[in-house]
């Protein structure tokens, strides 16, 4: 049997969707152009603490009802629900159950309070989307003060788009510094790598130790062992299970570092 068939000469119970979807159905049947129309009816209005009340739609607050066609008048609505729950149409869908479903559909509700809460957290919500998430053009140009109008606000946003870079830019320079004031194993590898940039041997962006020590040996032959004795000391202490305690690493690092030293005055002489 067709489900359109089944609900209209069989079962005769369904939901607004199979009142709005059969009554469309008919009127097709019978000439007139129809459609179903999805939407909401209902809803309860919700006051959050300290903002404005606003309606808050549920699921069970969705609607469908039908539209037909008339000549003079143009799309029309017909709710073919009303006719046979009024209830459903006039209030809601909970107003419109009896004693015995409202019971059973209240069975595991949270008690009153616990609902309160619930209520003024969707408040908070609410106001979370509307604020952040939605905070288009229109409501930053409510936000700046009156006198910042036209060519001005291209101004402002140039102006605060600078001073963050610039502020993230301070910021990353001062942990830096802070990172190298306090790792006395990275101070010491510093002041091997000056060495190297006695050298002419600059860090380049993004290069890491392994890679500026392996350009340094095909530049430097003769610096190969203690290159590899200097990645070796400090690969060691950052990565190793059981890295050298530091009077040891500082006493091994000092070593490398004279080497170094040696090696740049005998090519200036």
């Amino acid at each position: 049997t067709a489900p359109l068939d089944a609900f209209l000469f069989e079962r005769r119970l369904g939901f607004c969707e199979h009142y709005a979807s059969s009554f469309s159905a008919l009127m097709r049947a019978a000439g007139v152009p129809a459609r179903v129309v999805v939407g909401y009816q209902g809803g309860s209005w919700k006051q959050p603490l300290a903002s404005a009340p606003y309606l808050l739609l549920e699921q069970s607050d969705a609607h469908a009802w039908s539209e037909v066609w008339l000549p003079q008048r143009g799309w029309v609505d017909v709710d073919p629900t009303g006719w046979v729950v009024p209830e459903r149409v006039r209030l809601s869908l909970a107003a419109s159950l009896n004693a015995s479903d409202r019971r059973r559909l209240t069975a595991g509700a949270a008690p009153g309070w616990l609902q309160g809460l619930a209520s003024q957290w969707q408040g908070l919500d609410t106001r979370w989307q509307l604020w952040v998430m939605q905070f288009d053009s229109a409501q930053q140009r409510q936000l700046l003060p009156g006198w910042i109008t036209g060519d001005w606000q291209g101004v402002v946003a140039l102006l605060a788009l600078a001073g963050g870079l610039g502020g993230g830019l301070a910021l990353m320079l001062w942990l830096e510094r802070c990172r190298d004031t306090t790792d006395p194993a990275r101070q010491a590898l510093n002041r091997c790598l000056g060495e190297l940039r006695a050298l002419s041997l600059e860090p380049r962006p993004g290069e890491s130790l392994q890679q500026l020590l392996r350009r340094a040996r095909q530049q430097h032959p003769p610096l190969q062992a203690t290159l590899d004795e200097l990645l070796t000391l400090y690969n060691r202490h950052r990565f190793g299970s059981q890295p050298p305690a530091w009077p040891q690493l500082r006493g091994e690092l000092r070593a490398v570092r004279q080497r170094l030293r040696a090696y740049g005055r005998r090519r200036t002489t």
